[in-house]
């Protein structure tokens, strides 16, 4: 696993998983928020974020993580591993609600300079409604994708892919 790429749900665990991958694996990271948006929460040119994800594509290796289906081609022509989040919407929900709580008005590492954490109904509806509007294409793109890929559905699945990775690097 040289280039992996994680997507899933807000709330969903890709952060977390993204982290604890690139310190076992010691790979670079990019968080595709980081990239996505301006401070103020202001969307950055799309030919500008997506030219720079393909730059960061085209490097020898990374973990991609993020949901901007508009870059997942690029990553996937080259990504040799894959993994799809899937928490059910309710988890994933009181996660994004937990994870406000803990940040409310901070910056977080995986969020670009100057977006402070925040929350909103329509945000929660938007994570609420993910697998029912964005699910399919996504499931397509992993379903159509032919090298290594994982499907997660629950922190029991993160742990034990871990420790498959843990044991990989040990043997």
């Amino acid at each position: 696993m040289k280039r992996i790429v994680i997507i899933g749900s807000a709330g969903s665990g890709k952060t977390t998983l993204a982290l604890a991958l690139a310190s076992r694996l010691q790979l670079p990271l990019t968080h595709l928020d980081r990239h996505f948006w301006l401070p103020g929460w202001k969307e950055k040119d799309n030919l500008q974020f997506l030219s720079e994800i393909e730059t960061i594509a085209e490097r020898e290796s990374w973990i991609i993580e993020g949901n901007y289906s508009q870059t997942l081609p690029m990553c996937l022509k080259r990504a040799d591993f894959f993994i799809y989040l899937r928490p059910n919407r309710i988890r994933c929900v009181l996660r994004v609600i937990k994870r406000h709580l803990k940040h409310r008005g901070k910056e977080r590492e995986d969020l670009a300079p100057g977006c402070p954490e925040g929350i909103s109904l329509s945000y929660l509806q938007w994570v609420w409604n993910f697998d029912k509007k964005s699910g399919p294409k996504l499931q397509g793109h992993f379903d159509a994708f032919k090298r290594r890929k994982q499907e997660l559905a629950s922190p029991t699945d993160v742990r034990i892919f871990l420790g498959k990775v843990d044991e990989r690097k040990t043997s």
